[in-house]
């Protein structure tokens, strides 16, 4: 069981008793995280392998990041996730506004990822929202509770020991992508499905 205390409240992940098959990319801030895990699955795609969850897309406008796409991987379907612009009924966290039916639609699709356990499953990004118990953090807790696949999650790499430490995934390969190239973790995914 995995206890979270999150605005004091204690959250328990029951955890598989297998090891989950985790694969965190990280990188700094606007380095490629995105676009290293894109190239990743277009190929894993190219070669017949399903692969479900999101991307988170960035977007920019006046030369700075203003906000982020959705999008899903099963369908290619593009939900605008965020913008620096305020909306009505978004949740505000730091400087973004939230798209709750983006929020609702990538819990769901990790949890159905979960159920079908497809091959692979993308999980762009986890950052502070997940930490304090917001974002994704029902849809993560679904995949470490239920999935048995492959898990590839997106972090920033000040945040990688706190999300390991959060979600229990000690054991998990980093994939610094100042280090690696998508090649890298394709051929890891290959090697591992061989086993």
């Amino acid at each position: 069981m995995l206890n979270c205390l999150i605005n004091r409240k204690i959250y328990i992940i029951p955890l598989k008793n297998k090891t989950p098959n985790i694969y965190i990319v990280t990188g700094d801030v606007h380095q490629g995280k995105t676009s290293f895990v894109r190239k990743v699955v277009e190929k894993l795609c190219a070669n017949n392998m399903e692969v479900g969850g999101f991307l988170s897309l960035g977007e920019i406008s006046h030369g700075q990041r203003s906000g982020f796409v959705l999008r899903t991987l099963a369908n290619a379907k593009d939900v605008e996730l965020c913008s620096d612009e305020p909306h009505d009924d978004w949740q505000q966290f730091r400087r973004f506004y939230f798209n709750p039916d983006a929020i609702a639609l990538g819990n769901e699709i990790l949890k159905q990822e979960a159920q079908k356990q497809i091959p692979v499953v993308v999980v762009d990004e986890i950052g502070p929202m997940e930490l304090n118990g917001f974002g994704w953090f029902p849809g993560i807790s679904a995949l470490q509770t239920h999935f048995s696949g492959t898990q590839i999650w997106v972090v920033r790499n000040t945040l990688v020991d706190e999300v390991k430490h959060f979600f229990r995934a000690q054991h998990s390969h980093i994939i610094d992508i100042t280090k690696h190239n998508p090649q890298d973790l394709i051929l890891s995914l290959a090697l591992r499905k061989i086993k």
